[in-house]
């Protein structure tokens, strides 16, 4: 369980790290509580993350049946709020926060291709579709 769940914590640090090279500002959920593993921001556009770096994958854009249903319900109704829990660095303690914003729900995950190593999709009134880099990178 330690394995995998350092792995999803590091792809989620990679997909920061992309995001923030092209401008979005991003936080990071701690320890991958909620539906979304990070929160990213640009432009007026938020998006709610959920990260995903399986092996087992063989490049096939996988949820488990209960995170799927719970992020094509928000993207058709999004709660009023959201509980977001991320680490406070000056506290050394996570910390939660209830969010009033309305997110769009993405999925980024991990390919294992060197040429494409992030794919990602949006889920529009409950219907994932896949997401070209050059629709939000700029």
């Amino acid at each position: 369980m330690a394995k995998a769940y350092n792995k999803g914590k590091k792809f989620e640090y990679e997909t920061i790290k992309f995001l923030r090279y092209s401008g979005w500002i991003c936080n990071r959920a701690y320890a991958s509580k909620g539906i979304f593993d990070v929160l990213a921001y640009k432009d007026g556009i938020k998006w709610g993350i959920q990260c995903k770096a399986l092996e087992s994958n063989k490049n096939r854009a996988y949820l488990s049946p209960k995170e799927n249903r719970e992020l094509c319900e928000y993207s058709i109704s999004p709660t009023e709020e959201y509980e977001f829990v991320s680490w406070n660095q000056k506290y050394r303690c996570p910390v939660m926060r209830i969010l009033k914003d309305e997110f769009t729900v993405i999925h980024a995950y991990k390919t294992f291709d060197k040429d494409n190593p992030i794919r990602w999709r949006i889920c529009v009134k409950g219907k994932w579709e896949d997401l070209n880099t050059s629709q939000f990178i700029v």
